[in-house]
This record gives C-alpha cells, sequence and structure tokens, in this order.
C-alpha cells in the first residue's frame, strides 16, 4: 500500500516493513515487526474459541528501534474478507507512537463462515387490495 509518503509491505508469515522509495532508491525503511508466533497462535486460539469474535488479527514485534518511546516498533495485522476479490493492505496508520495497525483484505477469508455476510430477516408484506365503498 502506497499511504501518501509511506509505502507498506505485510508478508504475513514474516514482517510487516514500512519504507520511502524514490524511484529504484530507498530513503527511509523501517521494520515494523517481525511476526511474533507465540502471541499469533494465542490470538488464533481466542478466534476459534469464540464464535462471536469476527477480528482475526497476527502481532508482529521486535521491529527498528524507535527513537521517541526506546522501544521496538510493533504492529498488528488485522484480516479482513476481499469483498472485491483481490488481496491488498487497506488501511496503514500508526495508533500511537511506533505501534501500528494494519487491516490487510484477503479473498480467501470471505469463504470463511465468520466473514459471509448473513442475510438480513427480511418480513416480505404482501398487500391486499382494500375494498372500495
Amino acid at each position: 500500500l502506497n499511504a501518501g509518503w509511506w509505502t507498506y509491505e505485510v508478508c504475513p508469515m514474516s514482517h510487516v516493513r514500512q519504507y520511502h522509495a524514490d524511484g529504484e532508491r530507498v530513503e527511509a525503511d523501517f521494520l515494523l515487526g517481525k511476526l511474533d508466533v507465540a502471541e499469533t497462535a494465542n490470538r488464533v486460539r481466542k478466534f476459534s474459541g469464540d464464535s462471536s469474535n469476527k477480528l482475526f488479527s497476527f502481532a508482529f514485534r521486535g521491529g527498528t528501534s524507535c527513537d521517541v518511546k526506546e522501544m521496538e516498533r510493533e504492529s498488528e495485522v488485522q484480516f479482513t474478507c476481499a469483498s472485491d476479490g483481490k488481496d491488498a493492505i487497506k488501511v496503514a496508520k500508526e495508533t500511537s507512537t511506533c505501534s501500528y495497525v494494519v487491516e490487510f483484505a484477503s479473498a480467501e477469508l470471505c469463504n470463511h463462515p465468520r466473514f459471509q455476510k448473513k442475510e438480513a430477516n427480511v418480513a416480505h408484506i404482501q398487500c391486499q387490495p382494500t375494498p372500495t365503498v
């Protein structure tokens, strides 16, 4: 995703990256975290155990050092159904200093029952002619 000055890269089983390139030359490059397998497994267990939960996310920790907070950058990738059938990063934002949330839409998730849209209960109205007086 190219979001203004920054471009975001998500490799779900590996890392999240933020960079700025001028043509072929990368001018700024930050690792927003590597997959935290233990935390992600915990999130998957919670997702699997709670049928009302529609948020499926992976945790990424241990990114490039953050000067402002003297900590490493981290991110959460939230997966949603790509109703248009195209896998893509939809939104990337810094929710607090050096902490990011990335929304990744995946066509594959649309096949999962939790991500399918429920049809609304619609009561069909059948009109009867009114008697004339």
